[in-house]
C-alpha cells in the first residue's frame, strides 16, 4: 500500500553472498526496508563466495602461515570438509600444544572457517583467538561445524591452538579447520541477478 515501510531480503544461492541492490535504489542493507511512495523496481546483486583458504594446493603455502608449539600443522586429506584437503594440528603428546597462525590485513566484516575435533572431551582443547584474545574453544568428538565471528578492521593475528592436558588421551586427539573465510579489500562483483517486481 502507498505509504507503506515494506522489507525486503535478498537470499543468495550456496556459493554466493550479497553484494548490493541496484534500482530505483541503490543500497547495501540487506534486510533492506522501502517507504513504498513509489513503484520500485530492484535487482539484488550477489558476488561469487570465494573462500580466502581451503587448503586445496595440499600443503599451506597459499597463505603466510606461521606456527607455534611443539608439532607444526599439516594439510591431510584424511577427513576434509569438501573437495580434499584440510589443515590438521601437529602431533603432539600430553601436555603439549600445536598453534597455526596467520597475520592478515582486512576490513571489518564476518570470517568463518569450518572444524571438526576429536579430542578428550573438557581436557584437550581447539582454541580460535583474535589479536590474542581467546574467542572461542571446544573440546570432545565433534563432526564439522561452521565457526562465524567478527573480524576487526586492520592487520590482524588469527590463532588456532590444540592444548591437550598432562595425562591420557581420548579418540585421536587432533583437530582440523577447513574453508577460512576472512574480509578482503576490492572484491569483484558479478551478477547473477534476480529482478523482483
Amino acid at each position: 500500500a502507498a505509504g507503506s515501510l515494506v522489507d525486503l531480503r535478498a537470499l543468495p544461492g550456496n556459493g554466493f553472498e550479497f553484494a548490493r541492490w541496484e534500482g530505483t535504489v541503490v543500497a547495501v542493507d540487506n534486510p533492506l526496508r522501502l517507504l513504498m511512495d513509489r513503484n520500485h523496481v530492484l535487482t539484488p546483486r550477489f558476488r561469487a563466495r570465494a573462500y580466502l583458504e581451503t587448503f586445496e594446493t595440499g600443503n599451506l603455502s597459499q597463505l603466510p602461515w606461521t606456527f607455534g608449539g611443539q608439532a607444526p600443522w599439516f594439510v591431510t586429506n584424511e577427513t576434509e570438509k569438501t573437495c580434499t584437503f584440510a589443515a590438521r594440528s601437529g602431533i603432539i603428546t600430553n601436555g603439549g600444544h600445536s598453534v597455526l597462525i596467520l597475520n592478515h590485513e582486512s576490513p571489518a566484516g564476518g570470517g568463518s572457517f569450518d572444524f571438526r575435533t576429536a579430542s578428550e572431551a573438557g581436557w584437550d582443547f581447539l582454541e580460535f583467538r583474535i589479536n590474542g584474545t581467546l574467542v572461542r574453544r571446544w573440546s570432545g568428538a565433534n563432526g564439522w561445524q561452521t565457526f562465524t565471528f567478527d573480524v576487526p578492521s586492520g592487520r590482524n593475528r588469527f590463532e588456532w591452538w590444540f592444548h591437550r592436558d598432562q595425562t591420557f588421551g581420548e579418540a585421536l586427539d587432533t583437530v582440523w579447520i577447513d574453508n577460512l573465510d576472512l574480509p578482503e579489500l576490492g572484491s569483484d562483483d558479478v551478477a547473477p541477478k534476480i529482478v523482483l517486481p
